[in-house]
């Protein structure tokens, strides 16, 4: 979708990268198809669950291992204990971050309904700020599709709108809107949105761990709260690819840690060595000397249990009432020949 940068990826590999090593594709889906017909040692993808379903089938023909890093839904949670002006200002401005066009965007927020009024009042006024100071610099949608399919969500939701502006359909600008009084029901929720709505759902806590077990694997999920034991109850009580407490998308721009997603939001990861290892098969290797034969007699028939003292080591002997710190194993015969 994003052709300019495609054709310069392709020229720029073809040009600083060795060709032999290194080789770069442009095409589209059909052209694509016949690509994954071929067999690969492993395939690395990126995009919508949609698609990672179909790379994951032709891949599966081969038995060929995948990674796939795909998008969903990535949910915040705003608990009563947030410092509530700091989240919001948080928020919004990941909001406008590629206009919501983010894997990582944050696609809802759960709010505790003692601070849904005012998160929402905050939400509304760092928005504001942000699009009037940076409009300059706030980003389109990437082509007619996407603004269209935004656009037709946004005519059709039951939320209240909080905040919006105009949109541009000739420039596909659509403008950054805050939706409160959303249900689970709700168009917004349908889909991930990939775009500047932001559905704001009043829900106390313990409803929306139960909400969110009931729901894929988010990419992404954001904590805001003052409170260790919180934080705590909502990651143990949670899963998904990976989380920034008290901001947004944080986590993701950390390069000694692994990124990646869980269940329908994909599986591997990569950053760093992780991006290493992900590529890298560990293939084991052991050399077996000849001269150990002279003390393995067991291992060839005629097979005798008399045999059996060269490498069991000693029963341990249990005594009544002691606990798992109580209990030695001894060495057996062998032990010498392998220490560890």
């Amino acid at each position: 979708m994003a052709s300019n940068t495609e054709q310069l990826l392709v020229r720029l590999v073809a040009q600083y990268m060795d060709p032999t090593t290194i080789g770069i594709i442009s095409a589209g889906p059909d052209d694509m198809g016949a690509v994954l017909q071929r067999r690969f040692d492993f395939i690395f993808y990126t995009g919508s669950s949609r698609v990672g379903r179909i790379i994951a089938a032709a891949a599966a023909k081969h038995v060929t291992p995948t990674a796939l890093e795909l998008g969903g839904q990535a949910p915040g949670i705003v608990t009563k204990s947030a410092d509530i002006d700091l989240a919001a200002k948080r928020i919004a401005n990941a909001k406008l971050i590629n206009l919501g066009q983010l894997c990582v965007d944050i696609s809802h927020v759960f709010v505790e309904p003692e601070v849904y009024e005012e998160l929402n009042d905050r939400l509304e006024f760092w928005m504001r700020k942000f699009v009037e100071e940076g409009r300059e610099t706030l980003c389109h949608m990437i082509n007619e599709r996407h603004f269209e399919r935004l656009h037709g969500l946004f005519e059709s939701f039951d939320g209240t709108v909080v905040y919006t502006g105009k949109n541009y359909r000739a420039s596909w600008f659509l403008h950054p809107t805050i939706v409160k009084d959303v249900t689970l029901a709700d168009s917004l929720l349908s889909e991930e949105l990939f775009g500047p709505i932001l559905p704001v759902i009043k829900s106390d806590l313990a409803t929306t761990l139960k909400t969110m077990k009931s729901m894929p694997h988010p990419l992404a999920l954001y904590i805001f709260s003052r409170q260790r034991s919180e934080i705590d109850n909502i990651l143990s009580s949670t899963n998904s690819g990976g989380v920034t407490v008290n901001d947004v998308a944080v986590h993701n721009d950390v390069p000694s840690a692994p990124f990646g997603g869980v269940g329908e939001s994909g599986y591997g990861a990569h950053h760093g060595k992780w991006g290493f290892d992900t590529f890298t098969h560990n293939r084991t290797v052991v050399h077996v000397p000849g001269w150990l034969d002279r003390f393995a007699a067991w291992r060839y028939p005629p097979f005798d249990l008399k045999n059996r003292g060269e490498v069991d080591p000693p029963r341990p002997k249990f005594r009544k009432g002691e606990t798992i710190e109580d209990q030695r194993v001894g060495r057996g015969a062998l032990s010498w020949l392998f220490p560890w």
